[in-house]
């Protein structure tokens, strides 16, 4: 049983494709959890992640140079690449270096996309608690992005993660009237498929197939 296609390519495991197993992963959702509509929500965009060349980073903060004024952003994180960040003085910026996992629900509901401009990524829980939490997410096309985030049905997909791309999508995204209904379709997939009881069927037919 293959949940995720991506482990196929990322892993190298193609030639295995019948005998691949996806361990599901679990949200919890007593915490990961809707409490917002977009509308009410403070941030416009968000990064949270390490400060690393693989998560793009620093693409994401060039990109904010193109986007209209009046812009609230909130990044979350820390890492080697922290000094040479070219933090931007146009847009309302907000920052914090660390923050308590208890306390990152109410972070993603205060904001509308969270943006992962990643070059690689395995099955980000970030992903699927900020889908849990109704935010839909902007990522590039790697990992198990291509397999959750379904373009304009379940969150937004770029291109690429140069900031140009970035910038375009991230107002594409923010400009979508369909922005509402595709933060619910992607809480939805992540509540059926990444909640308790959706993980534990996963496990009941992983465990029926080998024994």
């Amino acid at each position: 049983m293959l949940e995720h296609p991506y482990m196929l390519y990322y892993f190298n495991y193609k030639q295995y494709q019948k005998k691949v197993v996806a361990i599901p992963l679990y949200i919890d959702s007593t915490l990961f959890k809707r409490s917002k509509d977009l509308k009410s929500r403070h941030f416009d965009f968000a990064f949270i992640g390490r400060f690393s060349p693989e998560k793009g980073i620093i693409e994401f903060i060039s990109a904010l140079q193109g986007l209209p004024s009046g812009i609230n952003i909130l990044v979350i994180g820390d890492g080697p690449l922290k000094n040479d960040i070219p933090w931007p003085n146009q847009c309302a910026l907000t920052y914090f270096p660390w923050v308590d996992h208890e306390a990152m629900p109410n972070f993603l509901n205060d904001i509308k996309i969270l943006v992962m401009p990643s070059y690689k990524e395995g099955l980000s829980n970030l992903l699927l608690e900020s889908m849990a939490c109704g935010t839909p997410v902007l990522a590039t096309p790697v990992g198990a992005a291509m397999d959750i985030v379904i373009d304009e049905k379940t969150g937004f997909i770029m291109e690429n993660n140069s900031p140009e791309c970035i910038a375009k999508n991230m107002i594409r995204a923010l400009n979508s009237p369909d922005l509402e209904q595709i933060a619910e379709s992607g809480r939805r997939f992540v509540e059926g498929n990444f909640m308790l009881e959706g993980s534990v069927e996963k496990w009941r037919r992983v465990l029926r197939d080998v024994v």
